[in-house]
């Protein structure tokens, strides 16, 4: 439990929950082999309905759960990219397969026939430009567009408890700009503007996808403004 109201499962990806009068929000699902465990846990703590699922980005370790947590009237949520970052990924199955095998040392798996160029199973039902913003339970949740390790990356706040679930934006190490696995680079200067919306509302508690919370202002701010000047300082100086 962090705060008053939010809940995280530890995971290959983190799965958070934000439990209100009304229901609760569900940031992030995690791979499917940790879901059913993490809706156990968190449903221990708080079994309401679940209203709102929303995705930082379209990463397996991040949408993987979902079908685990929908139920019927739940409404997800992720940025407009989404779609066609799905079909990308689905596009280059057969080829990732392979990279992502060797990179995770796992075995190289049949990737089953082609789906095609728009193959992918695309579960959100809403999906926004720029931002997009909801009441539930008198708790008001704010999600925008904070493109970094994805161009369909989305950053939640929820002001009420200043509290910022910034997805894989950040981690204890220089992210990954360019995959051993191969896929499109990320840009850096979309790293940095993102990171410093986040730090301009000022938070409290930072909540990253991988990793653990970053608890009061001086200690995030301590955090994360070295991210986002040392990518700028790598890119500026290739540039």
């Amino acid at each position: 439990k962090l705060g008053e109201a939010i809940y995280q499962a530890v995971g290959f990806g983190n799965t958070f929950m934000v439990v209100t009068e009304a229901g609760n929000v569900i940031i992030d699902t995690s791979m499917p082999f940790n879901a059913a465990r993490h809706k156990r846990l968190l449903q221990a703590e708080n079994a309401g309905p679940v209203k709102y699922i929303i995705l930082t980005h379209a990463h397996g370790d991040h949408i993987g759960g979902v079908p685990t947590w929908k139920q019927s009237d739940t409404k997800i949520i992720a940025q407009k990219n989404h779609a066609e970052f799905m079909h990308y990924m689905a596009r280059l199955n057969g080829f990732f397969a392979r990279r992502n095998a060797a990179q995770f040392s796992l075995r190289i798996p049949d990737p089953g026939p082609w789906p095609g160029n728009y193959g992918a199973k695309i579960e959100p039902s809403l999906l926004f430009h720029d931002k997009y913003e909801f009441e539930l339970g008198g708790v008001k949740i704010e999600v925008f567009r904070s493109p970094g390790e994805t161009p369909d990356h989305a950053t939640v706040w929820i002001p009420k408890y200043k509290a910022a679930f910034i997805g894989d934006n950040f981690y204890e190490s220089f992210p990954n700009i360019y995959t051993l696995r191969g896929t499109k680079p990320r840009w850096a200067l979309d790293y940095v503007n993102s990171l410093n919306k986040v730090l301009a509302l000022k938070p409290e508690i930072v909540l990253p996808s991988h990793g653990t919370p970053i608890i009061g202002g001086a200690e995030i701010v301590k955090q994360l403004t070295p991210y986002p000047d040392a990518i700028q300082y790598v890119h500026d100086q290739t540039v």
